[in-house]
């Protein structure tokens, strides 16, 4: 009987170590996956997903690996650290000026600010002109800030907008400016203010965010919001005149309205906060205007933004010559509001 037990448990093990092994997912050494926690509900968009190439450094999002690559990437790269307004002009006219001819580019834009993701993916007409490009624009200066140019990884896959039709972020190639601003133009696109410090402690900007994510999706999000904009950070200050937490914007113009007659000058978890229909800023219009001019005169027509746009100042600066003690002005002022 005990020959037999042995003989039985000899077979299981054999059986077991022969059995395949469950796959598994190897991960690059230098390859580090950030997953946020989950919101109580997800059709606010407020959770996203980010990985962070190896070596590369700015966090792209998942979603954007959607498609089969379009040409060769031993001819392509990517630039890193674009300056927040450069735009695709600008660096059509950086590569330009070195003799390189682009096939596709990928260019992420905000479509609350149209500001740059701060990276972009290029394809070149050829390997040479791809290792030249890597030489030649590594830390060269573009709108005065240097940026870093490496060789696109092999296993980078260009990315597609189309299907999210509710991103922060938006290629011109998949969904037009006039259609990233079509929640402005319907007036469904609003802005989400709060008394300062806001939630949280105020010089945190990790709780106040977590804070601020979970008051949008307990007293907005029932009302239907399509997209949520980068979330304002506060720094010390104390002043009790609104500041702003975010941009939002509603499926619906009706959805909108009644977020405002439940939302707008109320407390919640003892802060006022205050719901507005989003104004365009002169320089927000000058940005508009510098990726499409035909868009802005469509918003200038329909009075939606200034005859007159203006630089923005305060991107353009060079603190190094214009503001020499920009942070000890910065700090003294904070102290002078306590």
């Amino acid at each position: 009987m005990s020959t037999s037990r042995a003989f039985i448990c000899c077979s299981r093990l054999a059986s077991r170590a022969c059995a395949p092994a469950p796959p598994t997912r190897l991960v690059p050494f230098s390859t580090r996956i950030i997953v946020p926690q989950r919101q109580l509900t997800t059709s606010a968009k407020l959770r996203q997903e980010t990985i962070e190439t190896p070596s590369r450094g700015p966090e792209v999002p998942l979603t954007s690996f959607t498609k089969e690559p379009q040409g060769s990437h031993a001819r392509s790269i990517v630039i890193l650290k674009v300056p927040k307004r450069a735009v695709r002009a600008d660096i059509e006219k950086l590569l330009q000026s070195k003799g390189l001819d682009i096939t596709h580019m990928q260019l992420r834009l905000d479509r609350f600010t149209f500001h740059n993701s701060s990276m972009c993916c290029i394809e070149l007409a050829s390997e040479e002109q791809a290792q030249r490009a890597t030489g030649e624009l590594d830390n060269i200066e573009l709108l005065r800030r240097k940026i870093r140019v490496k060789p696109l990884r092999e296993d980078f896959v260009w990315g597609s907008t189309a299907e999210q039709a509710h991103s922060r972020y938006f290629d011109e190639h998949e969904i037009s400016p006039s259609e990233a601003l079509r929640p402005l133009l319907e007036g469904r696109r609003m802005l989400f203010s709060v008394q300062p410090p806001g939630w949280g402690e105020p010089n945190s900007s990790v709780d106040h965010n977590k804070i601020a994510k979970q008051v949008l999706v307990d007293h907005l999000e029932k009302f239907g919001i399509e997209t949520t904009g980068a979330l304002q950070p506060f720094y010390g200050d104390l002043k009790q005149t609104p500041r702003m937490l975010c941009f939002l914007d509603f499926k619906t113009k009706g959805g909108a309205d009644q977020a405002v007659q439940a939302i707008h000058e109320t407390d919640i978890q003892g802060r006022k906060v205050w719901l507005q229909q989003a104004v365009l800023a002169p320089w927000r219009a000058w940005q508009i205007g510098r990726v499409d001019q035909a868009v802005l005169a469509e918003l200038q027509e329909k009075g939606l933004a200034s005859k007159e746009p203006y630089e923005d100042k305060f991107m353009n600066s060079d603190r190094k010559e214009g503001g020499k003690n920009f942070k000890a002005t910065r700090i003294q002022r904070i102290q002078n509001r306590k």
